[in-house]
């Protein structure tokens, strides 16, 4: 212990920034066991335990103490814990009563600590800008942004010189929106064609300028812009980035609101509750090496019929619910339990392996100030532009009497910005508003808004809840309102958002019922899981658009609605756990068409944007970032990765709660000191947490909902839900054709065409 305490040691104890923000039972016991053998030993051998690492932890805890007893430097463990009592909002008096027992440091001294661990909260993300600013001067990436050329193509027909119609595009707003009506006038038939051609984003008087050369930047006084030479074209073509010696430092930023109602404790006339509203931020490193995509941007080609579900799509879906379903089955059915080793547990994909890796998070503190406004939102985005990298570059341009125009020019290298769909919509507008600035860090390009999955597949539930769930089917057996009532679930609301953990859980007991009364239907003896899975699927689902098919059983056709719509609800959660971007993605052709049939239609805006950027007018590079960037995964194994939106719902809760204990103290700077090292507070949480549990696992236990299946198989086989029997149908309920067989793909396109496609250009 003398050795260990003295100051000449450099012992991870001590008071070091680097030792709190690594904090690890297992690095902690080695510290020990390694300069105190003795004292472990002998802790060792009065500490019993069955659980091994419950008895590492006490002896730690102990020898802590002591160490901290003899040298009030040595506290580690007192640092860790003071952390983890004020990331769950601990009180005051909580610390008074702790620290002269040696278990934590004072709320003077936390407080101190935050503060300490606040400092530099960003400085992995300004160094991964550092290098990724590299990148842009070495390789010369031009960041025009949009693509020059849009072109719609039709379902069927092949693109011909003669069936395009070119526009010129004019500098006046209005005058560009009578043109595109025009085009839309003559696009309603959907295979019919139309090429706009949209200009580079120039000064007004260089219209028929080709751009020749740049030289670098002199005298240009800017903090964060460096110097570059570019030799300058009409529009760069950098197929790769030959960055293979380096580690790969993109990218993506993530925000979200925070409200936060902070009630006066003796209320007046003139001192009632104040509702504020922050912006909660946090960055994501790129799990997937993308320094051999081009960062060129697309032609611009856009197949219209490829953002809508094809018959691929169908197929790789019915695969995908047939694997699902044979999970359900071989847990929940006797007759399959032998069968579990020929079931696929992880569905394969292309960046399997990089999303088992844990996510490295750093968060970016908060803005006080409300998305809602879009003076505020512009001044967010602006202070985010701190992160993108960016290279200023003058430009020359011959004239055609031959002079040299000269202007400042910015290469910018874009940055993802995701969010739920407002924070979407209004980083859009703000980008909008700002167009008509003249330097490009102004015009707010460098961000890319991108909309993101949990928020999504909330609003997915309620599409659902809306076509299907209604508080006045108690009678209708089978509905979902009806079997609510017989398992008891008062916690299951009217809008999935007011509880969404109680909804889902109730969607998926109530989506192995109907699993299993469909197998029960289809089974003949000798059949295999994964025949019945194939059966269930065929048999059972609509997938398909079909006006046709009208089914004159409205109590099978909701069985049969409720079945498809609870496979794509749980493929797109199943899918979000894996990381399976390009699965997300084709998920989402299902969610625009649903949600634009359902009325939700700036979801299905955001829906078609995502699939128009993804497919065709975002380069290689910003494509791939947009599929395999939208996940997080916090525990560092397969199946544990979370929607990026619904990561910052639980910082923003864990920020609420330490703001909430503050009391008195609440001011701006003690919320912008605890959103800055919430990074670390959330992971020291995150450690304790893990290490304490009882049962180990790489998910939440559930506990078993085997009785509430029983009561739901009672019903479904009692009305037999999955035979088709004539006139039957529910009294407040009526199904009579699927929503996904009522699609017209005709009016789908002509939609995007009117409503989309003026976005991109």
């Amino acid at each position: 212990m003398k050795e260990i305490s003295s100051e000449n040691h450099s012992s991870i104890l001590r008071d070091s920034h680097d030792s709190i923000r690594f904090f690890k039972w297992d690095r902690l016991f080695c510290e020990l066991s390694t300069m105190m053998p003795t004292l472990i030993k002998l802790l060792l051998a009065l500490v019993r335990d069955k659980s091994n690492t419950k008895r590492i932890i006490l002896v730690c805890f102990i020898a802590s103490i002591l160490l901290k007893k003899r040298l009030g430097k040595m506290a580690l463990l007192q640092r860790a814990v003071s952390v983890l009592l004020y990331g769950n909002g601990c009180t005051k008096q909580v610390y008074n009563c702790l620290q002269p027992l040696m278990v934590c440091l004072s709320h003077s001294g936390t407080l101190r600590l935050i503060d300490r661990l606040s400092q530099e909260h960003d400085i992995k993300v300004q160094e991964w800008s550092d290098s990724l600013r590299n990148n842009l001067k070495q390789h010369q990436v031009d960041q025009f942004g949009r693509p020059s050329n849009i072109l719609l193509l039709s379902e069927y027909d092949d693109v011909e010189e003669s069936d395009c119609i070119n526009l010129e595009m004019t500098n006046n707003e209005e005058d560009q929106e009578d043109l595109i009506d025009n085009v839309v006038d003559e696009t309603n038939d959907m295979r019919s064609m139309a090429k706009v051609i949209h200009n580079l984003d120039i000064d007004d008087c260089v219209d028929d300028i080709l751009l020749q050369e740049a030289v670098p930047v002199t005298n240009v006084s800017s903090q964060c812009h460096d110097e570059v030479i570019i030799e300058d074209g009409s529009v760069q073509n950098v197929d790769q980035m030959d960055n293979d010696s380096e580690e790969w430092h993109g990218f993506k930023i993530v925000g979200d609101n925070l409200d936060k109602n902070f009630r006066r404790s003796f209320q007046r006339v003139d001192s009632q509750t104040v509702s504020q509203h922050y912006f909660h931020m946090y960055a994501v490193k790129d799990r997937v090496d993308m320094s051999h995509l081009s960062e060129s941007p697309s032609d611009g080609a856009i197949d219209i019929a490829k953002l809508l579900p094809l018959e691929t799509d169908h197929e790789q879906m019915t695969k995908e619910f047939s694997i699902l379903i044979s999970r359900f089955l071989v847990q929940n059915m006797k007759r399959f339990e032998n069968n579990k080793k020929d079931v696929v547990w992880h569905i394969d994909h292309k960046y399997a392996a990089a999303m088992k890796v844990k996510s490295t998070i750093v968060p970016l503190g908060i803005e006080f100030k409300n998305e809602n406004k879009i003076d505020e939102m512009s001044q967010i985005m602006d202070n985010l532009h701190k992160y993108v990298p960016t290279v200023q570059v003058i430009r020359k341009v011959s004239l055609p009497n031959g002079d040299t125009f000269e202007y400042n020019d910015t290469n910018m290298w874009k940055t993802l910005f995701g969010g739920d769909q407002l924070t979407v919509a209004r980083a859009r507008t703000a980008a909008y508003v700002r167009d008509d600035h003249d330097i490009a860090s102004d015009k707010l390009h460098g961000l890319v808004p991108v909309i993101e999955d949990w928020h999504a597949r909330m609003t997915f539930l309620k599409v659902i809840w809306k076509h299907l769930y209604t508080t006045r089917s108690a009678s209708d057996r089978g509905t979902l309102f009806q079997l609510r009532n017989i398992l008891h679930r008062t916690s299951v609301p009217s809008d999935p958002q007011d509880n969404m953990n109680a909804v889902e859980d109730f969607l998926e007991v109530v989506l192995v019922g109907h699993v299993i009364a469909a197998a029960e239907k289809v089974y003949v003896e000798g059949m295999t899981v994964n025949e019945v899975s194939e059966m269930i699927v065929n048999k059972f689902v609509k997938l398909r658009p079909n006006e046709n098919a009208k089914s004159q059983d409205s109590i099978n056709a909701y069985a049969c609605e409720l079945l498809t719509l609870s496979l794509i609800w749980f493929n797109f959660y199943d899918g979000i756990k894996e990381g399976d971007g390009e699965r997300i993605i084709r998920i989402w052709k299902y969610l625009m068409v649903i949600f634009r049939k359902n009325g939700n239609r700036n979801y299905a805006k955001e829906a078609a944007a995502l699939l128009i950027s993804c497919n065709f007018t975002s380069s290689e590079r910003i494509a791939t970032q947009t599929i395999t960037s939208r996940f997080v995964n916090t525990k560092g194994r397969a199946g544990c990765n979370l929607p990026c939106d619904l990561h910052m719902e639980h910082l923003n809760r864990r920020l609420k709660g330490i703001i909430s204990k503050m009391e008195s103290n609440v001011h701006r700077s003690s919320i912008e000191r605890a959103a800055k090292a919430i990074g670390i507070v959330d992971e020291i949480c995150r450690s304790f947490g893990d290490e304490m549990m009882t049962h180990k696992s790489d998910k939440h236990k559930k506990p078993s909902y085997e009785k509430d299946l029983n009561l739901i198989l009672d019903v479904l086989r009692e009305d037999d839900v999955f035979s088709v029997i004539s006139n039957r149908k529910h009294k407040f309920v009526t199904v009579q054709q699927c929503m996904l067989e009522s699609i017209n793909n005709d009016n789908v396109a002509d939609w995007i065409i009117d409503n989309i496609i003026p976005l991109f250009i």
